[in-house]
């Protein structure tokens, strides 16, 4: 397996293995990723920003996420707790996703692992990730990988009742 930046001709393994969270986080009863978020147009973007990765094992997309060097503006605010670092000098972690044949076979792992390396090489002193509480999976993930609860962040551009994210931070 290898990652390797996102491609066009990857949109429709993308989009199939979005699918699969989708119906995984429905039959979770998570309130994320229900209401057509992310769709074409957001890993359309992603990739012309250089910012997707893809998990790759003999030429099939087994997995992704996106990592940004740029300021998070939902990040900005943080409640109830407070992020380890007080200087933007950070990887955000955004959708993240395996297929569903490789759930619980190490392939977020990768995806995490492989982010913390990509930060590591552009010299920046942690990882910001955030999820919704109900993901217990993600969560858990996390907190194995080291990745430490800080508090509440409201996404913008969200709906009231839909922004709410616990927010991690990993320091390097």
């Amino acid at each position: 397996m290898k990652i390797r930046q996102a491609e066009e001709k990857d949109l429709t393994e993308i989009l199939e293995i979005v699918q699969d969270a989708v119906n995984l986080l429905k039959q979770n009863k998570v309130n994320q990723w229900q209401k057509g978020y992310p769709n074409k147009e957001v890993f359309i973007n992603d990739i012309n920003h250089k910012t997707l990765f893809v998990l790759d094992e003999e030429r099939q997309v087994i997995g992704f996420c996106n990592l940004s060097k740029d300021s998070d503006p939902s990040y900005e605010k943080i409640y109830l707790g407070k992020w380890l670092t007080k200087i933007n000098s950070y990887v955000t972690i955004h959708r993240l996703a395996v297929r569903k044949e490789y759930y619980h076979k190490g392939a977020a792992k990768m995806l995490l692992e492989f982010s913390e390396k990509y930060a590591k090489e552009n010299n920046l002193i942690s990882i910001r990730v955030d999820t919704h509480q109900d993901n217990i999976p993600m969560r858990k993930l996390l907190e194995k990988m080291g990745y430490l609860q800080c508090g509440i962040i409201h996404l913008i551009g969200y709906s009231d009742e839909d922004n709410e994210r616990i927010a991690y931070e990993k320091l390097l």
